[in-house]
């Protein structure tokens, strides 16, 4: 095996060659240098203390003559909201991190993208192998794009049911408080888990909070539920937000997730690297704290405009598993594998951005404390870098309802000045035809957003920052289809952005949550 040392690697030649290929030369030698992706077996142990339960576990999955990974995550539950009867169902336990395995593979297979998976902890069904290649290949759609790879989703993840592997670095247990899984009698919870609908447990509902505006707006519109947040490595800014939304420390579930450094290793050596999805990640965590917590509801704040597509013409998405495709496939999954454990749906599904900002931008009192820069948060700043795609979004579609003093509390500067980010506008506002690989909302929202404030320094006479100086030559020139200037105005041509979407998988009661919200904020305007 090509052994990682620290951050050095010794490679073969013929190995040190391929990784100087591109697009599908690359993918093809790699794929025959290295043609599976092993998934051993992983360690977990149960710990109790006065104020929290927590569950660590470790997995390990291997890329055999090349190297190992063993992720690892911990899982805190306060012992007030505990279900202990959950707690000591092992088989359950056992299953959950089993499945959150499966997801939290994709991060490492990527790197080589074998031919074929090998699971030797027990066998998977055809129907949920038929899942994970759809989830494979929609969820690594932006990095397959971006890498100039051609491929269908059968070709692409292909599991291997008989192949046997020996395990050449076997998990070793730290001491007798760990418990090792090397094969399962199953691969689902077959009996249904979620039995709390009937009771006052019907209330509870677990909220994924990230720091962002839109779980914000999920926190403050289910104020009347017991609310529970949740989060994986929680930013600073999702503490604030959860905070501010008045829920406590007992409260709070959440998940400290380990990557394996190999990972960055092998990125650095240009083994494969890009975007995975995340959104899934959340999702089988999420529902794993929600059993542990007896809690019937996941309510996500995945918007409406996720669905749209980034490439436009295509099916690829940089949001594919914030999409109503990856929930509706999702929700089938965990019915037939997780024993319905809760319901997981996405509460803000029937809004569109532009819809979620209006709501936010009544809750002042988060304007200096929420996030949504994936740049700042990496280099834990908890700031806004506004020199990116996703600063740039987020302050177009509020900069319509908030006053420029309240934009400069929020942000710290005004990046509409930002010349550094003309691409990022244009593929914003349609002008080229992919967007910025980021989360942000649609073409039409962007073109109803530069409308509004356009219209606003026209009206006064203010000189245009340059940014909407470009968006103002590009309508002129005919390259903005949704937006023209016309009897002295900008006029959007668009639909209509504050309609409720459809939204099949919220029932009627989160339904009539929305829908008076939205009636609320017409009978104000009018």
């Amino acid at each position: 095996m090509e052994q990682l040392q620290g951050e050095a690697m010794n490679l073969s030649p013929i190995t040190a060659e391929a990784l100087h290929l591109t697009g599908n030369s690359k993918f093809l030698a790699l794929r025959r240098l290295f043609p599976l992706f092993v998934y051993h077996d992983f360690i977990y142990k149960i710990n109790h203390t006065e104020k929290m339960w927590e569950i660590t576990c470790q997995w390990h999955f291997s890329l055999p003559t090349l190297t190992d990974f063993l992720p690892s995550c911990t899982i805190t539950v306060p012992h007030k909201v505990a279900d202990r009867l959950r707690i000591n169902n092992i088989t359950a336990i056992e299953t959950f991190l089993f499945q959150i395995g499966l997801m939290e593979s994709i991060s490492y297979w990527k790197s080589v993208c074998p031919l074929r998976y090998v699971c030797s902890l027990a066998p998977i069904p055809t129907t949920a192998a038929a899942s994970w290649q759809d989830w494979y290949f929609n969820g690594l759609g932006e990095f397959l794009y971006r890498n100039n790879i051609s491929i269908n989703p059968a070709e692409l993840w292909t599991y291997s049911p008989t192949e046997q592997v020996e395990i050449s670095c076997p998990l070793n247990l730290p001491d007798s408080s760990w418990h090792k899984v090397t094969a399962l009698s199953h691969f689902a919870l077959t009996e249904p888990v979620n039995n709390g609908k009937a009771t006052a447990a019907a209330r509870k509902v677990l909220i994924p909070v990230g720091g962002g505006k839109d779980s914000i707006v999920t926190l403050e519109l289910l104020r009347e539920k017991e609310r529970y947040a949740f989060a994986i490595n929680p930013t600073r800014a999702s503490r604030d937000s959860i905070a501010l939304a008045g829920i406590d420390e007992e409260h709070c579930l959440f998940v400290q997730r380990r990557l394996d450094r190999k990972i960055v290793t092998l990125n650095q050596l240009n083994f494969w690297n890009g975007h995975t999805p995340f959104s899934g990640i959340v999702a089988f965590y999420s529902l794993f704290a929600a059993y542990l917590a007896g809690i019937p509801y996941v309510a996500l704040s995945n918007e409406a405009s996720s669905n749209a597509a980034t490439v436009a013409g295509t099916e690829i998405n940089h949001q594919y598993s914030k999409t109503a495709a990856f929930e509706s496939s999702f929700r089938t999954y965990s019915c037939l594998y997780l024993g319905a454990a809760a319901e997981y749906f996405s509460f803000l599904r029937p809004l569109q951005e532009i819809a979620i900002a209006r709501i936010f931008s009544h809750y002042k009192a988060y304007l200096p404390y929420f996030r949504s820069c994936n740049l700042g948060s990496k280099e834990q700043a908890n700031k806004w870098c506004n020199n990116c795609p996703k600063c740039l979004f987020v302050s177009l579609i509020l900069a319509v309802y908030l006053t420029p003093q309240e934009m400069r509390t929020a942000f710290g500067a005004d990046i509409l000045q930002n010349e550094n980010l003309l691409p990022d506008m244009a593929g914003l506002l349609g002008v080229t035809p992919v967007k910025p690989f980021e989360c942000v909302g649609t073409v039409e929202e962007v073109a109803y957003a530069v409308c509004k404030l356009l219209n606003r320094y026209h009206r006064t006479e203010q000189q245009l920052p340059c940014l909407l100086q470009a968006a103002a030559t590009w309508i002129a020139a005919g390259r903005c289809s949704l937006l023209t200037f016309t009897g002295g105005e900008y006029v959007y041509a668009g639909p209509d952005l504050q309609k409720l979407q459809p939204a099949p998988f919220l029932n009627p009661e989160f339904q009539e949550i929305l829908q008076n919200k939205m009636k609320n904020l017409e009978d104000e305007h009018e």
